[in-house]
């Protein structure tokens, strides 16, 4: 009797052992934001892969993952599948239209630079977290249809007086008005 007690403890702690790695997995949350949703779908889509989740799995955790009580776990909580939550996800928070809509609207809420070293520094810094989250969530900044726009609005947070001098000197030069070059000529500007 004590045997098979003792067989069956054996059985059962090497079935927890290999369950053990499973529930340690932590699956990156998200909290909602548009402008990292690729990232985050990515990584997650790495974790899920690497430690070889089924579909079913999946599902729980993506739905664990998303923000409580949001409107999107809720849309998301009623699927069947993972691909099916998924697309409701890819709809709303990988539109690319959507997350320039997004960019645009943090562009317009920027105060006005200051005409300091400090201030073009931030600035310069600002647009290139900017750019570089857009173009990690697959959205071109600097070739989108969008790209005009989104420069005349960088262009409206310098001073007047920044704004023509930029103007001046990339026409000087023969370079174009694009982020890149305002990002170097703001570096350039912060260091004088």
């Amino acid at each position: 009797m004590t045997s098979a007690v003792t067989k069956m403890a054996d059985v059962i702690s090497t079935q927890n052992n290999t369950h053990h790695g499973l529930e340690k997995l932590t699956v990156p949350s998200w909290e909602g934001n548009r402008k990292n949703y690729a990232t985050w779908k990515s990584e997650f889509n790495y974790w899920m892969e690497k430690y070889k989740q089924d579909k079913d799995e999946q599902l729980q955790r993506l739905r664990k993952a998303l923000p409580k009580h949001s409107f999107w776990a809720d849309q998301v909580r009623p699927c069947r599948t993972i691909e099916q939550a998924w697309k409701i996800l890819d709809t709303e928070f990988g539109d690319q239209r959507k997350l320039m809509d997004d960019l645009l609207k943090e562009i317009t809420n920027l105060k006005p630079v200051k005409r300091d070293s400090t201030s073009l520094s931030r600035y310069a810094a600002m647009i290139l977290g900017f750019v570089n989250n857009m173009e990690q969530n697959g959205c071109e900044v600097t070739n989108a249809n969008e790209a005009p726009f989104v420069m005349s609005q960088l262009l409206s947070k310098l001073a007047p007086k920044d704004n023509i001098e930029f103007g001046r000197e990339m026409n000087r030069i023969g370079k174009e008005e694009n982020v890149p070059n305002l990002l170097e000529w703001l570096s350039r500007e912060a260091s004088l």
